[in-house]
C-alpha cells in the first residue's frame, strides 16, 4: 500500500479528532471576545450592539443580541458534531 494512502486514510481521519474539537472551542471564544474587540476598536458588530443595549438597559434588544448568540453557537455545535459524524464513524448521531 503506497505510504499517502495509508496516512489519508488512517492517521489524518484520527489525527481530525482534535482539531475538530479546537475548531468548536475557538468559535465560542471568538464569539465572547467579539464584544470587547468591537467595543475597544469601535467596530459595528452584535458584540458593540450588545454592549450599547447593556448601558442604555434596553432590555429587548439585549434578549435579541443573546438569541442570536446563542443560535449561532448552536449552529456551530451542531456543524461540528456533523463533522464529527463524518471524520469518525464510530460517532453516531443518536
Amino acid at each position: 500500500m503506497p505510504r499517502i494512502s495509508i496516512y489519508g486514510k488512517y492517521a489524518l481521519k484520527n489525527a481530525m479528532m482534535p482539531v475538530i474539537t479546537v475548531i468548536g472551542i475557538n468559535i465560542a471564544q471568538m464569539l465572547a471576545g467579539s464584544a470587547v474587540v468591537e467595543t475597544v476598536f469601535g467596530w459595528p458588530g452584535l458584540g458593540s450592539m450588545l454592549v450599547t443595549a447593556i448601558n442604555n438597559r434596553d432590555y429587548s434588544l439585549l434578549q435579541a443580541c443573546i438569541l442570536v448568540s446563542c443560535v449561532i453557537f448552536v449552529l456551530a455545535n451542531l456543524l461540528l458534531d456533523i463533522m464529527y459524524s463524518l471524520a469518525d464513524p464510530r460517532a453516531k448521531l443518536e
